[in-house]
């Protein structure tokens, strides 16, 4: 198939030259900043801040049950992976966790029939289990 039909654009021949310095950054005008490989192989920005990661605590009685026997829980951002958790805990809480579980709920419609029939948003969020070895300890409250 010609190129002129094909729904892909074709680069030129700029485009083509300096697509190795835009990839890592280093182009005119881009700033020079760490960045993570993420899953899919794009490149993402590597947060230092723990406090961007870990949103707060998450508190219920399960998570007051779990405590007691090492296990934390914590809403973190949406973006967040297990091994940016375990940082961010590390940094923000100096504990190294020894594993973390992360449990994803998606954002949702929901059915409202108390005051008015019709639909209500119901905001997803993300929360992280994070256990620690047996001496370790956060204090939350």
């Amino acid at each position: 198939m010609s190129p002129l039909f094909s729904r892909k654009k074709q680069p030129s021949q700029q485009e083509v030259q300096e697509a190795p310095t835009r990839a890592r950054g280093t182009a005119a005008g881009a700033h020079s900043s760490p960045t993570v490989l993420a899953r899919a192989g794009k490149e993402r920005k590597e947060t230092a801040q723990g406090h961007t990661i870990l949103l707060r605590p998450w508190i219920s009685e399960k998570a007051l049950r779990l405590a007691e026997r090492k296990v934390y829980v914590f809403e973190v951002a949406m973006s967040a992976t297990k091994a940016e958790v375990a940082k961010a805990v590390e940094e923000v809480y100096g504990v190294q966790p020894r594993r973390v579980t992360i449990i994803r709920r998606a954002p949702r419609k929901e059915m409202s029939f108390r005051h008015r029939r019709g639909q209500r948003h119901v905001r997803g969020y993300k929360k992280a289990m994070v256990f620690l070895k047996e001496g370790d300890s956060i204090t939350l409250v």
